[in-house]
């Protein structure tokens, strides 16, 4: 925060502009202001935000800070914080939607959101088309998308057969192509990876931590309206019932290359650290 920056504070229905007297480097626990006598009560979790941040990956919300000075990793524009793919999805009551991310949107309520799972078993030690008792998934696998099997340096790729969701605990593939290796010797120590998701997300340059704060701010707050099915959002004077709950799955992955299956080259990123926070606002 700098000095002259605008500072609103609101709380309930009442909001208030007030303007920085000093500069806040972060982690600063308190802003100067100029005098400005308050025209309302703001408690105790008032939402306070800089009307003047946000405006670029250099004076973003999200900010970077050096852990070690390796000589490569400076913090100048915040590149962390810039090159990390935030999703926020909903699984409430089995329904899925992508609020923000990858596939932020998508038909099926998937956001593109990096699988790491290991099957049961592997029949024969080969790969092949069929379903797969797998470890369940904390990602998700889009119908279609490749799966790669990988032990050693043995790799099997197959198309999806369906979309499969967070909790997953089995998967359906199609005819399958050796990507390198042999098509032998795989057990439970395999590595299943979804390689197409990995490549729509080193391709996202409108999702990262940075582009959410400055496109995602309380001015431009995102309304989470039910979801009534998968990828299915229904407008209702109720967003979430008294006693009721809703589950969200909040990740951020580190792109890599664009190449397939992608390479994390994100060396100037080693030793970095970032710091942003994600307010959920509720209204009555």
């Amino acid at each position: 925060m700098t000095s002259g920056d605008h500072i609103l504070v609101t709380y309930g229905g009442n909001s208030q502009t007030f303007v920085a007297s000093a500069g806040a480097v972060p982690g600063a626990t308190s802003i100067s202001v100029n005098s400005l006598a308050a025209t309302a009560t703001f408690s105790a979790g008032a939402t306070v935000e800089d009307l003047d941040s946000n405006t670029s990956a250099a004076n973003t919300n999200c900010y970077d800070t050096q852990l070690v000075n390796l000589g490569f990793n400076p913090t100048t524009n915040n590149p962390l914080c810039a090159g990390t793919v935030l999703f926020v999805q909903e699984t409430t009551g089995g329904f899925n939607y992508c609020w923000w991310g990858s596939g932020a949107g998508s038909a099926n309520g998937q956001c593109d959101a990096p699988i790491s799972t290991s099957p049961a078993s592997v029949a024969g030690g080969v790969v092949a088309a069929g379903t797969y008792t797998v470890t369940a998934l904390t990602g998700n696998i889009k119908s279609g998308d490749t799966v790669a099997f990988t032990q050693g340096a043995n790799q099997v790729t197959c198309p999806a057969s369906a979309d499969y969701y967070y909790g997953a605990t089995s998967i359906t593939v199609g005819a399958c192509t050796v990507a390198s290796g042999v098509n032998s010797g795989f057990n439970s120590g395999a590595v299943i990876t979804d390689t197409s998701s990995l490549t729509r997300i080193a391709g996202d340059t409108t999702h990262s931590i940075s582009k959410f704060d400055q496109t995602a701010g309380y001015a431009s707050k995102i309304e989470l309206v039910p979801v009534t099915a998968n990828g299915t959002k229904t407008a209702s004077g109720t967003d979430l019932a008294s006693n009721a709950t809703r589950t969200f799955v909040v990740g951020a992955t580190i792109a890599g290359s664009t190449a397939t299956p992608p390479a994390n080259a994100q060396n100037g990123l080693q030793q970095l650290k970032s710091t942003f926070g994600l307010v959920w606002h509720i209204d009555q």
